[in-house]
């Protein structure tokens, strides 16, 4: 992992290495984990801070094809990784780069989806609800709020199962005002966007949703 390394690399060699790291790790999931080994992920945590967006980004894409893993070891070790998930809310939240947060909503949308309930409520502590309500009134992230609807109908499901977790998310919930957020994307000119709303308020808020198509 030297070639990632800051004060020993080029930054055409960091980027031209995270490029070939990110495309050998959306193949098989035993060179994933040779990398992971490898002490991969430790490698890229510094990387995003990286004042150039390329940079960032590439480092982001890498993390999400780890994140998009069906290998829970191999997701864990992303959730395991000191300050790794954080940074990636806080991306998603201040990134000036569209591009950056964008990828940030793929690595932590990956987390949220996984079939894990343990990583699900992890990424749910990082900070990820709090996250993922603020881009549903973002104009700029419009066309990746069906991702991020997904995400909240996972994290909501697997609270809701476990009433101690349900109950420490109401005040997110209230404070970041998503019911209201939710309730002004069933405008949304997009159907898809529509549907996940209604579903979010009939599933979470006890909302019963009357269609207006007829």
């Amino acid at each position: 992992m030297q070639c990632l390394s800051a004060s020993s690399s080029a930054e055409s060699v960091q980027s031209t290495s995270l490029r070939a790291i990110g495309s050998i790790l959306t193949g098989k999931s035993r060179h994933t984990q040779v990398f992971l080994d490898l002490q991969l992920l430790p490698a890229l945590f510094p990387l995003l801070s990286h004042p150039k967006k390329a940079m960032r980004r590439e480092v982001v894409w890498v993390i999400s094809n780890i994140t998009a893993e069906p290998d829970h070891q191999q997701v864990q070790a992303v959730l395991d990784t000191p300050g790794l998930v954080p940074t990636l809310v806080t991306l998603l939240n201040t990134d000036p780069e569209i591009d950056v947060r964008q990828e940030a909503i793929w690595a932590l949308s990956n987390l949220a989806n996984s079939s894990n309930d343990a990583h699900v409520l992890s990424v749910l502590h990082a900070g990820f609800l709090s996250a993922i309500t603020d881009l549903l009134s973002n104009p700029a992230m419009g066309n990746l709020l069906p991702i991020a609807l997904e995400a909240l109908q996972k994290m909501l499901g697997t609270a809701r199962d476990k009433d101690d977790q349900w109950a420490m998310i109401q005040p997110i919930l209230v404070a970041s005002h998503v019911e209201e957020h939710l309730e002004a994307l069933t405008s949304h000119r997009r159907i898809d966007v529509v549907e996940s709303a209604q579903a979010l308020l009939g599933d979470f808020f006890g909302r019963d949703i009357i269609d207006d198509s007829n």
